[in-house]
């Protein structure tokens, strides 16, 4: 009885692997790495190796990070159709990074911090549902961007540091074709050349690009609306320049939004104080808050627009303590000395 159940037990396992259409590669996989003994991929059955889960008999899921696995990847890794998440990062595993190519479901593919050599140009194809990807911390050889990326339309995050990325800045990174990115990381590379006007009104909220070869101008950053945090130390000082003038024009549009809004809540108390009666209409509330620009932009259309978004007045840097004096006192009214 006990060696009929061991049959059964071996013939399941067995029919088991072959039902899986995953098993072939999961077996390269299982050759190629060395998988370390506190990781358990002894069973026949893939799906019920350590870190890995399926669905359907199907590998979904590798997830096998920080575990001193070393060795290389197959070439086939690609024929893991269904796969969705791959993570093999902080080991030891060297040698090529194999193309994902086609891998149509896989939505995290996390690689650094590795000993990968190279990277293939067709990496990127087919892989639509791809949110994230970090490749950075991997001494590869000499490589720019493919143009395979842009079939990638679902990236979230882009993550390429130190991985000795050469040429000019690529300009594939526009928003028509990746409306959701927001973080885009390529610190410590060789890029060269200005930041491309493609990203101009792109989605992006953090730009790491220190670091690197990069010259001219910036001035696409603001264009980059969304913007929250950007890294650009370490490259032409000609970039500084640039970020000056950059930080100026935020400033004004902030203070020009600041006293829209200021005049607006203004207008909604003023009407209530004039019974529902808009300002407009002849009566005048009794609440206004001072509001004075000081800038050192001097263009007459500068002058306009704080006006037309309703500042009471506009001095402009360096100013004489006259001037300064005569813009504030318009806004107190001198009290008479039988007054006081």
């Amino acid at each position: 009885m006990r060696m009929e159940r061991g049959l059964h037990s071996g013939f399941f396992r067995k029919v088991s692997s072959q039902s899986n259409p995953d098993s072939s590669v999961m077996e390269m996989l299982k050759t190629t790495l060395k998988i370390p003994s506190s990781v358990d991929w002894s069973e026949s059955d893939p799906c019920r190796w350590a870190h890995v889960k399926c669905e359907n008999n199907r590998v979904i899921r590798i997830q096998i990070p920080s575990k001193t696995v070393g060795g290389m990847l197959p070439p086939d890794l690609k024929n893991l159709s269904q796969l969705t998440v791959f993570e093999v990062m902080n080991n030891q595993i060297s040698g090529p990074k194999p193309s994902l190519a086609g891998l149509s479901q896989l939505q995290e593919a996390n690689f650094h911090n590795n000993n990968f050599s190279s990277l293939p140009s067709d990496f990127f194809n087919g892989l639509t549902s791809l949110n994230s990807v970090f490749l950075d911390y991997n001494p590869l050889e000499p490589w720019e961007i493919p143009e395979s990326v842009k079939e990638a339309t679902s990236l979230k995050t882009f993550s390429a540091n130190k991985v000795n990325i050469k040429g000019k800045f690529p300009g594939v990174f526009d928003p028509v074709t990746f409306p959701t990115l927001t973080d885009l990381h390529l610190t410590m590379n060789n890029l060269e050349g200005e930041l491309p006007t493609e990203l101009g009104g792109s989605m992006i909220q953090s730009l790491w690009v220190n670091r690197q070869s990069l010259n001219g101008t910036i001035e696409v950053i603001q264009n980059m609306a969304s913007l929250t945090e950007v890294w650009l130390h370490g490259n032409q000082v000609q970039l500084l320049v640039d970020i000056l003038s950059i930080i100026s024009q935020i400033s004004l549009k902030l203070m020009f939004e600041a006293t829209r809004r200021i005049r607006f809540v203004e207008s909604q108390e003023n009407k209530q104080l004039n019974g529902g009666i808009d300002e407009g209409s002849g009566r005048k509330g009794a609440w206004h808050v001072p509001t004075l620009a000081m800038t050192a932009d001097v263009i007459h259309k500068t002058y306009d627009e704080c006006l037309k978004c309703g500042m009471d007045g506009y001095v402009s840097k360096r100013f004489e303590e006259e001037n300064l004096y005569q813009a504030v006192a318009k806004f107190f009214k001198a009290k008479r000395i039988s007054d006081s």
